[in-house]
């Protein structure tokens, strides 16, 4: 059994040991198992129709694959005290205020189109265009997408997250890999001075590379860095 858990434990981790950030995409109902999983992912993104439960404690058991370990450096001790004791079930508007999702994705409503007419055609949807980061999607947007109240399904935070995941491709990869490696290391190694002894090692190893230069460049000049030249703000 303890092989089993650890074994479990281990892929789910391998969240954690990704180089890059990890997003999760939460629609429905997410208990025991799924909270383990989000909650070892990066980025957290989630539905109107959300919602989340640490089951375990109702089963008996401690929740054994990571939701306690990592839960509360996410909404803070009180709070994954509350959900992990409780087994309550918070939907995702709480969950925003939590900190334990950054975003809830709602269906867009669609303006309504031109008044029937002989020369009339199709009606126009909404805009096309880039997204923020974990905005809202187009309604009727893939399964499940937009219904009473605009909540949004599938479909809107599938598209919100790959939203999310092309913003942060689009960030220098060697400094993006490194704020999660920090990030992480600073969770696990709560001490300041470690931390600052840990990012001074990181970043002096990437001094080197061909990104900090073009970054640096990149500000100087307000042409992209990580990207195909694209505009960029000036630090």
């Amino acid at each position: 059994m303890r092989r089993g858990i650890l074994a479990l434990q281990d892929a789910l981790s391998e969240q954690e040991r990704c180089r890059s950030p990890v997003l999760s995409a939460v629609h429905g109902r997410c208990i025991g198992g799924g909270v383990d999983l989000v909650t070892a992912s990066d980025l957290r993104l989630c539905s109107g129709d959300a919602s989340f439960c640490v089951k375990e404690v109702d089963l008996a058991i401690p929740a054994d694959l990571g939701t306690l370990q990592r839960l509360p450096a996410i909404v803070g001790h009180g709070a994954a005290m509350d959900l992990a004791l409780t087994a309550r079930t918070v939907g995702a508007a709480e969950a925003l205020r939590l900190g334990l999702v950054s975003s809830v994705a709602q269906a867009q409503a669609q303006a309504p189109g031109p008044a029937p007419g002989p020369a009339s055609g199709p009606a126009s949807g909404p805009a096309s265009g880039p997204g923020v980061p974990g905005g809202a999607g187009a309604a009727g947007e893939g399964e499940g997408a937009g219904g009473a109240g605009g909540l949004g399904g599938r479909g809107v935070v599938v598209a919100a997250a790959l939203r999310a995941a092309a913003a942060l491709a689009a960030k220098p990869r060697l400094a993006a890999r490194g704020t999660k490696r920090v990030l992480l290391h600073a969770r696990d190694q709560p001490r300041v001075a470690e931390g600052l002894d840990y990012v001074a090692t990181w970043n002096s190893a990437q001094l080197i590379s061909n990104e900090l230069a073009a970054a640096m460049s990149g500000s100087r000049t307000g042409a992209g860095a990580g990207s195909a030249g694209g505009p960029r703000a000036r630090l």
